[in-house]
C-alpha cells in the first residue's frame, strides 16, 4: 500500500503540474510534452511504467506478490488473470 501510495501521487501531482500551467486537458494541445520538457517527459515516464508493475520497480513487487499468494489459493482463477 505504501508503493501504490508513493506511485498514485507522484501521477496525481504530475497531472495537476500540467493542468495548472495549460489550463487545458486536451492531451493534443500539448504538442508533445517530451520535447517540450524532456526532464518532465523522463518523471512521467519513470512513474508510468512503476504504476504498471515494471520489473525493479515498486509496483512489481506488490503486483507479484499478490500473484503469488492467489497462485497458491487458486490456480485456475489466477491463470485467467495474468
Amino acid at each position: 500500500m505504501f508503493n501504490h501510495g508513493i506511485i498514485t501521487a507522484g501521477l496525481f501531482l504530475l497531472v495537476g503540474v500540467l493542468y495548472d500551467r495549460a489550463h487545458t486537458r486536451d492531451m493534443n494541445a500539448f504538442g508533445g510534452i517530451s520535447v517540450q520538457m524532456p526532464a518532465y517527459g523522463g518523471i512521467l515516464i519513470f512513474f508510468s511504467l512503476a504504476s504498471l508493475g515494471l520489473p525493479g520497480m515498486a509496483g512489481f513487487i506488490g503486483e507479484f506478490l499478490v500473484l503469488l499468494g492467489s497462485y497458491q489459493y487458486n490456480k485456475i482463477v489466477t491463470a485467467f488473470l495474468v
